[in-house]
């Protein structure tokens, strides 16, 4: 997750919307790993691409066997 993740920290939000990068900028990802769980609180460098960013989440999180993923704004101040 980490190395999938944390490199789009300070990337250009413009390579989301052209096509050039698959996931949008991040301000910051935060991982929590505990038994059962995995929890990410992160934010897009451009509010108007969280949507985005956790649609792609979900299905990095489904992809491993098992798992039931799903996202959910903490905060709705920017729309």
């Amino acid at each position: 997750m980490h190395e999938e993740f944390l490199p789009l920290i300070g990337d250009d939000p413009a390579d989301f919307e052209n096509g050039k990068a698959k996931v949008p900028a991040l301000d910051y990802f935060v991982l929590w790993v505990m038994p059962q769980r995995l929890r990410v609180i992160a934010e897009t460098t451009d509010p108007r691409h969280i949507q985005d960013f956790m649609d792609i989440i979900d299905e990095h999180f489904s992809s491993y066997p098992g798992t039931r993923a799903f996202s959910a704004r903490g905060s709705d101040h920017y729309q």
